[in-house]
């Protein structure tokens, strides 16, 4: 699996991204805006990144890596999770604190998003941001997604996000 734009890859996780993987799950942002998902050293990273190939085995889609294709180096993570409350594949994005602020996830996420329209994954695809994420909600608006409102997510307030994919 791999879908490039520019020098924009996303790829799918491999074991040897551990080190970098714990590093983005422990950043401040991610712990703050995604949460603890119990990646505390270089073996839960490695189990991580086999729960985030699985789903691609069961469901299709996945998380994959965000890599520059000039020095072919990982500094993020892009693609769709599912989740119990949703119907359809919700898009979820994170980036290294070196590489954010420099549209790399915007390309990505619109490479992503259609690549989802071109393999039909679904009719419509979400996501959900903290209410204080800015920055994410700009970039989902600004890959077509409209806010439809807010919900309370895993014990916490978020906005809600979709957008159809066969318009």
């Amino acid at each position: 699996m791999m879908i490039q734009s520019g020098h924009i890859r996303l790829r799918r996780l491999h074991q040897d991204d551990a080190e970098w993987v714990l590093r983005l799950n422990n950043d401040a942002l991610w712990q703050r805006f995604i949460g603890d998902r119990g990646v505390t050293d270089i073996d839960s990273a490695r189990q991580y990144i086999m729960r985030c190939n699985k789903s691609w085995e069961d469901n299709g889609f996945g998380l994959l890596a965000v890599e520059d294709t000039e020095h072919e180096q990982a500094f993020g993570m892009c693609g769709f999770v599912t989740r119990d409350s949703f119907d359809w594949p919700d898009l979820g994005f994170a980036l290294l604190p070196e590489a954010r602020g420099k549209g790399i996830i915007k390309g990505a996420v619109k490479a992503l998003c259609a690549w989802a329209c071109e393999v039909k994954l679904s009719p419509r695809i979400t996501a959900m941001t903290h209410l204080d994420n800015k920055a994410s909600q700009r970039i989902l608006i600004s890959a077509g997604f409209s806010r439809i409102g807010k919900i309370c997510h895993s014990g916490k307030e978020e906005y809600l996000y979709w957008r159809d994919l066969f318009q």
